[in-house]
């Protein structure tokens, strides 16, 4: 292990817990426009399109969480170099690569 993955696995946390308070804070957003459109001014049409997009942002971060392993694969890369993936592919192991998940990015 580098030092640097402690760090990095802070980071991701952080990340994680932003994108969740975003969700979080624009789901909130379309409600409170929705709810409040008369103390604001807006009329129901222009408020629903409002809260609509607020929710579809709100949908998409929570997405980006439920995805995001599989994103950013950093467990994969960690576990297999390029040059013991050159390695496999010269000696003809390709069905054993595949089954270990570890292949050489270009």
């Amino acid at each position: 292990m580098t030092t640097n993955e402690p760090a990095s696995s802070a980071n991701e946390r952080l990340a994680k817990t932003v994108f969740a308070a975003l969700a979080f804070a624009s789901v909130l957003a379309g409600l409170g426009i929705y709810l409040l459109q008369a103390q604001l001014g807006i009329d129901a049409d222009t408020a629903r399109l409002v809260a609509t997009a607020f929710l579809a942002v709100g949908i998409g971060d929570t997405l980006l969480l439920y995805l995001w392993d599989r994103l950013f694969k950093r467990g994969q890369l960690r576990s297999c170099s390029r040059t013991a993936a050159r390695r496999r592919i010269m000696r003809g192991a390709s069905q054993r690569l595949r089954s270990t998940n570890c292949w050489m990015r270009a």
